[in-house]
């Protein structure tokens, strides 16, 4: 081998070393601190504020703990969401002038937001728990264990209501003759609740009507048209358009759900607070601390180097 050769591999070699210790000492040296609040920007944002990008992974951090239901409504009721997109997005700009001027680096934010980590964390263990006990399994043993509470005859049907008995004949009469039953609820009756559908009242059950409209629509074959009946409300025609034993599974299964879920979620509770125990060491320390102890010394705020570095969630500077 020339001397060019071994010149060559030995510069060779002493870059590999050089380029290893570089490597060590990087492993060993203290990483700034993330900053709180930062995340990996994934997917295309759904809005912007100030030019700074909302994306969905971020909306969907904030609604991992509102029950399906509640955000249900949410999506549905109109308004609802834009407000709780403009929300989002003054949190995002407090936020960033929190940072910007170096909030983060007082050591009692540090502990605030540690015990925020902690909170959060213990709320989607939670939420995570009531949604394992939902599986279709526990739907349908909820649903059988409790036959009696869904076996209860019910009644589809929808009304038209007027303040005369002559009006309400008079109404019948146009419908027996072929009149669509939901248009003349619509324009005649006095129930504007129910009017806006056509009269539809839905599935009841007997005794959530009043006495006389409930043993009329009971009494009833599926398909006829029952009136005027008299109640304190004036007479109505009675359209029965079904009639079942129970109530499906299906239409209560968002009840059992939540039922399932928060069965789940009270059983958790209350094991850990068996399993506490809990000793207070001192009756200042359970509290807030004496004028004297707050006073001793002035918070100090840490620069970002002596900041604690990136660790588990929920862990506060010591």
């Amino acid at each position: 081998m020339g001397y060019a050769a071994r010149a060559l591999i030995q510069e060779v070699h002493v870059r590999a070393l050089a380029a290893a210790a570089l490597l060590l000492v990087a492993c060993q040296t203290p990483q700034p601190p993330a900053v709180p609040g930062t995340l990996a920007t994934q997917g295309e944002a759904v809005m912007t504020v100030n030019g700074q990008p909302i994306t969905q992974q971020m909306v969907d951090a904030v609604t991992m703990r509102i029950p399906p239901e509640q955000l249900e409504r949410m999506v549905e009721t109109p308004g609802q969401m834009e407000r709780f997109h403009e929300q989002l997005a003054m949190g995002t700009l407090l936020y960033e002038k929190a940072i910007a001027e170096g909030l983060h680096q007082d050591p009692a934010v540090q502990a605030g937001l540690a015990m925020a980590a902690r909170e959060f964390l213990a709320g989607v263990y939670v939420a995570r728990k009531g949604e394992a006990a939902v599986t279709e399994e526990a739907v349908q043993k909820y649903y059988e264990e409790r036959s009696v509470q869904f076996a209860r005859p019910q009644v589809k049907a929808r009304h038209i209501l007027v303040d005369s008995e002559s009006r309400a004949l008079e109404l019948k009469k146009q419908i027996e003759g072929g009149a669509d039953f939901a248009e003349i609820a619509r324009e005649h009756s006095s129930d504007r609740g129910s009017a806006r559908t056509g009269g539809d009242l839905g599935w009841f059950e007997e005794g959530r009507m009043v006495e006389e409209f409930s043993t009329a629509a009971f009494a009833a074959e599926k398909g006829a048209l029952v009136g005027p009946v008299q109640t304190r409300f004036g007479f109505h025609l009675i359209e029965v358009q079904d009639k079942r034993e129970k109530t499906p599974l299906e239409e209560v299964r968002d009840q059992i759900v939540a039922s399932l879920r928060q069965d789940a979620v009270q059983e958790l509770i209350e094991n850990t607070r068996q399993s506490m125990k809990i000793e207070h060491t001192d009756s200042k320390t359970a509290g807030a601390p004496d004028a004297a102890e707050a006073s001793a010394e002035p918070v100090q705020v840490k620069p970002p180097a002596e900041a604690a570095d990136a660790g588990t969630p929920g862990e506060a500077t010591p």
